[in-house]
C-alpha cells in the first residue's frame, strides 16, 4: 500500500508539472494529526445527553468533512463546531431525548422524512460508523506508511468484524439503545453484511432496523412506509426501556 501511494504521488506530479513538496506533505501529516486530536474532543462531546448537534449535520459532517483532510480547513470546521457544541452545552439549547440509535454508513441527499419522524419521537443520533477515529496518529517523518496503515484500519476494509467488535464499547459510551443501517443499494459491501450487524446488537440486545432507501434516487421512496417501519421500530425500543 505505501508503494501505491508512492507512485500515484509520483504520477500526480508528472501530470502537474511539479514534485511533491516533503515540506508540504509533513505539514499536511501534522495537520490531519491536530484535527484527529480536535474529532477526539468532539466525539467525547456528543456523548452527552441529549446529543448536542443535530443528527443530519453530524452525519453530513462525518462523511464530506473527509474532503478537506490534512488541510488547515479541517482544523477550523472541527474548532468551530466544537465551540458550536460547547456554547449549546452552556445555554442549554437541546432537542429532548428519549432514546438514542446509532447510524451505520449514508443518508438520502434528498428530502425525506426520517430526521424528523426521529426528532417528533424524540430519538437522538449521537454516533455515525463514518464519525469514529479508526487511525492512530501519522508520523510526519514516515508520511506514506502512516497513510497506507490509515487506509488498511479502514473498518469497510476486510472482515466486517471491523465494524462490529467495539460495538459493546459504543453502546456502554453513548448509552445507545438501537441501530439503524441506511442501505443504499449503491453500498453493496455494506448492506451485504447486515445480518452480521444485526446478530450483533442482537447478542447486546439492541434492536436493529434496516431502511431500504437510495442515496440519492427519490423514485423508490414511500415515505408512509418508512414511517411505519420507524414507528414501529421506535415502539421496539419503548418497549423495552418499560422492562
Amino acid at each position: 500500500m505505501e508503494k501505491q501511494l508512492r507512485e500515484a504521488a509520483r504520477k500526480v506530479g508528472e501530470v502537474a508539472g511539479q514534485r511533491l513538496d516533503m515540506d508540504r506533505l509533513k505539514e499536511a501529516i501534522r495537520s490531519s494529526n491536530r484535527s484527529r486530536k480536535l474529532q477526539l474532543v468532539i466525539l467525547d462531546l456528543l456523548k452527552t445527553r441529549p446529543v448536542p448537534m443535530n443528527p443530519r449535520d453530524m452525519i453530513g459532517y462525518s462523511l464530506h468533512g473527509n474532503l478537506f483532510c490534512g488541510s488547515p480547513v479541517k482544523e477550523m470546521l472541527d474548532k468551530q463546531l466544537i465551540d458550536e457544541i460547547r456554547d449549546k452545552m452552556a445555554k442549554g439549547i437541546n432537542r429532548p431525548e428519549k432514546h438514542r440509535i446509532f447510524w451505520f454508513a449514508w443518508l438520502p441527499t434528498y428530502q425525506a422524512n426520517v430526521f424528523e419522524i426521529l426528532k417528533s419521537r424524540q430519538v437522538g443520533i449521537p454516533l455515525c460508523e463514518t464519525f469514529r477515529v479508526f487511525w492512530d496518529e501519522i508520523d510526519e517523518d514516515k508520511p506514506f506508511e502512516g497513510l497506507a496503515l490509515k487506509c488498511l484500519r479502514n473498518p469497510f476494509i476486510g472482515s466486517v468484524g471491523r465494524r462490529t467488535d467495539s460495538m459493546k464499547n459504543v453502546v456502554q459510551g453513548y448509552g445507545i439503545d438501537g441501530a439503524l443501517l441506511f442501505a443504499t443499494p449503491a453500498c453493496r459491501h455494506s448492506n451485504s453484511t447486515h445480518m452480521l450487524l444485526k446478530d450483533t446488537f442482537a447478542e447486546l440486545d439492541i434492536p436493529f432496523l434496516m431502511l431500504d432507501m437510495d442515496i440519492s434516487d427519490p423514485r423508490g421512496y414511500q415515505p408512509e412506509q418508512l414511517k411505519t417501519r420507524l414507528e414501529g421500530f421506535i415502539e421496539v425500543m419503548d418497549g423495552k426501556s418499560n422492562q
